[in-house]
Order: C-alpha cells, then sequence, then structure tokens
C-alpha cells in the first residue's frame, strides 16, 4: 500500500482533495488538525491506496499505454499475431498493470481455442485433405491406428491419391501393420462403388492426396469426391503443419474452405520450437482443432488436441516473466 498526506485548512477539504484524486470509496488512516508557529490551524488526511492505483492516478494514461505495449512485444515475440492483440487488449478492461493485462490475453486466447471432439457416432466417413508434404498420410495412419483400438470398430482405408510416386504403396504398408483393408481409386464411379461395398464398416478414412493450390483440375476432382459423400456422415479435416507461416496456413484454408471444413489436424509438432503462428491462426479462424501430430511414431506421437497444450508450446511461461 502507499500512504499519500493531503493538507488544507479543513479535514473536509483535505478529504476532498484525496476523492478528486483517486475518486470513491478511500481508506482514511488518520486525520488530524496540526498548529503553525504563526498560530494558524492546518488540517491533514493520510489515506491508503494500492499502489496500482496510485501509480494509476498519479501518472495517468501513459502508463496504461506503456504496460499494453510491454505485454504486445511480449506475445509478439513469440510470433502472436499483432492484430489479434490489438484487438484483445482493446476489449480488456483498463489496466496498469502487467500482470492482469497478461492473464487477460492468456484467458482470451483460451476461449478462442475451440476443440473438435473425437466421436464415434458411426458409421461414418472422415475425409483429410491438404497441400502436398503437410504430413497427412502419417497422420491419417495414427488416426486410423486410434480408431482400430477402440473394440469392434471396423476401419477401412480410400485412397484417392493414386498419382504421387509412392503414395498407394506407403498407405498400403500403415494399412498391413494395421490390419485394416485399402483401396486405392481413380475415379467418382470407383469411389461411390467402393463406399457402397464399405457399408459394413464402421469408419472409412479417405486420404484425398496432396494438392498444388495452382492444380485446378485436382481442386475439381476433390469437388466431385467431396460431392459423392452427400447422404454420409462425414467429417472433413484439414491438415496443416505447424511449420507454415501464418500467411501460408491462411491461404491453405482459403483454398480448402469451399470443402466445409470441420476441423484441423495441426503435424509436425516435432519440427519446430515456434507455434505462435498455429496459435494466431486459431484464434483468427475460429476453426476448431481436432488432433497434433507430434512425431513419426504410429500410433504414439498422436494426441487428441488440447488447449493447454497449445499454449504451452506457443507462449510457455509468459506469465512468469
Amino acid at each position: 500500500m502507499i500512504y499519500e498526506t493531503f493538507v488544507s485548512s479543513t479535514q473536509q477539504r483535505a478529504y476532498e482533495q484525496a476523492v478528486k484524486k483517486y475518486g470513491e470509496p478511500i481508506s482514511v488512516v488518520r486525520a488530524k488538525q496540526l498548529e503553525h508557529q504563526d498560530g494558524s490551524l492546518r488540517c491533514e488526511v493520510v489515506i491508503a491506496v494500492a499502489k496500482e492505483r496510485f501509480m494509476a492516478c498519479s501518472f495517468g494514461e501513459s502508463l496504461m499505454r506503456e504496460s499494453r505495449e510491454e505485454v504486445k512485444r511480449a506475445f509478439v515475440a513469440r510470433g502472436i499475431s499483432p492484430a489479434w492483440l490489438e484487438g484483445c487488449l482493446a476489449s480488456l478492461p483498463p489496466s496498469r498493470d502487467r500482470a492482469s493485462l497478461l492473464q487477460g490475453v492468456i484467458e482470451a486466447m483460451d476461449r478462442g481455442i475451440h476443440l473438435y471432439p473425437e466421436s464415434l457416432e458411426l458409421p461414418k466417413v472422415v475425409m483429410f485433405v491438404g497441400m502436398t508434404g503437410v504430413g497427412k498420410s502419417t497422420a491419417l495412419a495414427k488416426i486410423t491406428a486410434r480408431y482400430t483400438q477402440h473394440a469392434g470398430v471396423r476401419v477401412a482405408l480410400l485412397n484417392l491419391d493414386t498419382q504421387k510416386a509412392g503414395a498407394v504403396e506407403q498407405l498400403e504398408q500403415y494399412a498391413t501393420r494395421l490390419r485394416v483393408p485399402v483401396y486405392a481409386i481413380d475415379s467418382i464411379e470407383a469411389f461411390e462403388k467402393q463406399l457402397e461395398q464399405l457399408n459394413t464398416y464402421d469408419v472409412v478414412l479417405v486420404d484425398s492426396g496432396g494438392l498444388s493450390p495452382y492444380d485446378t483440375q485436382r481442386f475439381m476432382e476433390i469437388i466431385g469426391y467431396r460431392v459423392a459423400l452427400k447422404g454420409y456422415r462425414i467429417e472433413t479435416h484439414l491438415v496443416i503443419p505447424a511449420t507454415l507461416k501464418y500467411e501460408d496456413m491462411h491461404d491453405m484454408y482459403q483454398h480448402f474452405s469451399f470443402l466445409a471444413i470441420d476441423a484441423l489436424v495441426v503435424t509436425k509438432f516435432d519440427e519446430t520450437k515456434h507455434f505462435g503462428a498455429v496459435l494466431s491462426f486459431v484464434l483468427e479462424s475460429s476453426l476448431a482443432l481436432s488432433y497434433f501430430s507430434t512425431g513419426q511414431a504410429i500410433p504414439q506421437d498422436l494426441r487428441i488436441a488440447d488447449k493447454e497444450y497449445l499454449l504451452e508450446v506457443s507462449i510457455g511461461a509468459i506469465d512468469e516473466q
């Protein structure tokens, strides 16, 4: 606490000076009357005020702006979007206290992260889409392994990536290890026929193959496959690597948004130490998170997405600095 003395000709006027500076309520510690050598009387009122309130009322708005800029710099240094931070800080109650501002931003982040719960409402078709090289096939194998661990759940794989060298063989190797059937599909007609033949399976996982943002023909094919799923219980997961820049994540989402994306699978957590771009993208897009792929081991290096883990790897113990 800070103790401050106000002096005037009367106790009432000294008290009014304190109220003018701090507003009400105020905590009066003591009030007494003093006699000067010339015989005149002066009155003083001593109040107790919290340090934060004292600093705020004594130094004005500049201190609040300085605290906010300090907090903003701390998050920007971790890769968090300056634009998102500006909006977040503007929405917080006025405060000059750094710890309160940090906590307010972290709580806003927690509210802004949405999760897509793993569901066993069966049967269903789950399609995975994304650019080439995002780690989609490896993530798909891990998710397949998770489903096969549930007793009585029958799982099958469909591979739409028959053009990329080794893509069919890679998924076949995963399927062999996991003891699930895999089928290579080269047309929408074959896709529809195979789905009918798999009507006794609980989960059909679809690897759409890697796409280039400039391959318009391939994009149109994926749209056709997605339309063919009309009538099925369908989930569509966009796979993005944690190693991408924020701008590239945003562009990737724009390319695939027409597929009605339900959730994000974030891969390659083991290939970077900087996750601010991922967190910023999640906060600004409001897309739900389903899985995190944290390494190459199948199925060990897969975890259901959770807020605490993402916040920990993205900002760490920023509130303790």
